[in-house]
């Protein structure tokens, strides 16, 4: 949280200096508090919000949404799930993908799987009856998603068949809230 001016005004020139070098500020003996008080200002201004656009981000990356994932990968056909992670700076989702079957995943997860991609390898037979691998440079999606009906806000909240997902939203809202203080 900023301080108001008051508060910032109040503070004596030694800890305002003290503040401003916390904060990064370059300053001369001569500077005057009211400059340092407008830097200080600024950038605390802005800091908040770069934190609130990072809340809206994390929102956005950790919504929950119905879907059926299915791998057109032939070296994962006969796997029941698949072991994801995703992280960046401000969250960190470790899942179990199951394959074909209705599971919720976070809207990170379902980008780093639409983003995946498998080397399609082929083989010929030659008139001898040998196989020779010859492989093709075309990448192809790894994954087949179909996103399925998300529930409301309302169906959220009524239906006993989402419990385990509001549990697991509960959690991803405070940790978006504990990420942010």
């Amino acid at each position: 949280m900023t301080e108001s001016k008051e508060t910032i005004e109040s503070i004596s020139s030694a800890d305002l200096r003290t503040k401003a070098k916390k904060l990064g500020i370059k300053f001369t003996k001569n500077t005057p508090d009211d400059t340092l008080i407008a830097k200080i200002e600024e950038i605390e201004g802005s800091s908040q919000r770069v934190q609130s656009r990072n809340v809206s981000t994390a929102k956005e990356l950790l919504a929950l949404k119905l879907v059926i994932v299915n791998p057109l990968n032939p070296l994962e056909l006969n796997l029941p799930a698949k072991f994801i992670t995703v992280a960046n700076r401000y969250i960190t989702v470790k899942k179990a993908v199951q394959f074909r079957k209705e599971i919720f995943l976070e809207q990170c997860v379902i980008d780093v799987l639409k983003e995946m991609q498998y080397l399609d390898v082929q083989s010929n037979c030659d008139n001898s009856g040998t196989k020779t691998p010859k492989p093709t440079t075309q990448l192809l999606p790894a994954y087949a998603i179909t996103e399925l009906h998300t529930p409301t806000e309302e169906e959220w909240k009524t239906d006993k068949k989402w419990k385990t997902m509001r549990e697991v939203k509960a959690r991803n809202d405070a940790a978006i809230l504990e990420g942010t203080k």
